[in-house]
């Protein structure tokens, strides 16, 4: 059962692959910053002269500054690391420490509730057989 009718006529909507940056149609907005392009690889009309000198200005990119380390830094930063290290390993022995005591005492739990029932069931087997 269908939601809505059916359209009566259907239209076929034909979109253009030009942006409006392509076709130079919007001068607010910055152009891209591109490579410069050989004169055989440019196209033959140019859509403004914004778009020409995007495409012909040098790309700049910045690379960003690496922190010359020395040695001692290096060092303190593989102790501090280490000591991260072990740090967190203390934790996961304490933490399955924690785990393995709450594991014993609800297996010990465990056991009393079944001895419990197992002591119950004796004793109602005795007074059903005492009937």
């Amino acid at each position: 059962m269908p939601i809505a009718p059916a359209p009566a006529t259907t239209t076929v909507i034909r979109t253009t692959t030009t942006t409006p940056q392509q076709n130079g149609s919007n001068p607010n907005k910055r152009p891209l910053k591109t490579s410069p392009v050989s004169a055989a690889a440019q196209p033959a009309t140019p859509t403004s002269a914004a778009a020409v000198a995007a495409a012909l200005a040098p790309v700049t990119v910045k690379r960003q500054r690496v922190e010359q380390t020395d040695a001692l830094t290096l060092e303190e930063r593989k102790l501090r690391l280490e000591e991260r290290r072990v740090e967190v390993e203390e934790q996961r022995l304490a933490w399955e420490k924690q785990r393995a005591s709450q594991d014993v005492r609800e297996r010990q739990a465990l056991l009393e509730v079944l001895r419990t029932q197992g002591s119950l069931i004796t004793e109602l087997l005795a007074n059903l057989r005492k009937q």
